[in-house]
């Protein structure tokens, strides 16, 4: 069993989501504030308690969000495999030495359907660095390093996130290998 990973790593984008989401909530509130009279205004006090307790709601709600994404997936790796057709297919993979389980994704939502795929990893490219094209940014994301794999049912693409590669190269018994 391997140990999971950290709970913020990987998060970036929603953290900075979070943060951002927090600074226009605070711009309209004070906007709408603003165009009230002053007489009508509450006071300075019930404002920044308000504020604070919005951001320990906001802070305490992302945090549950995070363990709970955390127990749903678990150690598994997500990843977008690229079908034969070019498109690409979203899931997780089950991964021990030299073999891949991949549990296909109800479109793009966490939700698994229909059976795994299983796969006897032969190789696995090194990582280059090389990422989607532009014009699929709407399928896949384009932050996301593709590996080639060579495997029983032929050469296939695998997209991974960029702090998981070494986690799924190291799960298939593969040595490290950056070009």
């Amino acid at each position: 069993m391997t140990e999971k990973r950290p709970l913020l790593k990987g998060r970036g984008l929603l953290m900075i989501g979070g943060g951002i989401g927090l600074v226009i909530g605070t711009v309209v509130i004070l906007l709408v504030l603003n165009g009230r009279p002053p007489d009508e205004r509450p006071p300075a006090a019930v404002i920044a308690i308000a504020w604070v307790v919005g951001v320990v709601l906001a802070a305490g709600g992302m945090l549950i969000g995070l363990l709970i994404a955390r127990w749903l997936v678990g150690d598994r790796i997500e990843v977008a495999l690229r079908e034969r057709d070019g498109g690409w297919r979203h899931g997780r993979l089950d991964v021990t030495p030299g073999h891949l389980s991949f549990q296909p994704y109800l479109w793009q939502v966490r939700i698994p359907r229909g059976k795994p795929i299983e796969f006897e990893v032969h190789h696995v490219g090194a990582d280059t660095g090389r990422r989607p094209p532009a014009r699929e940014m709407w399928s896949v994301n384009p932050l996301v390093r593709i590996l080639d794999l060579e495997t029983d049912k032929g050469d296939r693409e695998v997209g991974v996130p960029k702090h998981q590669v070494e986690e799924l190269r190291k799960r298939l018994g593969e040595p490290s290998r950056t070009a």
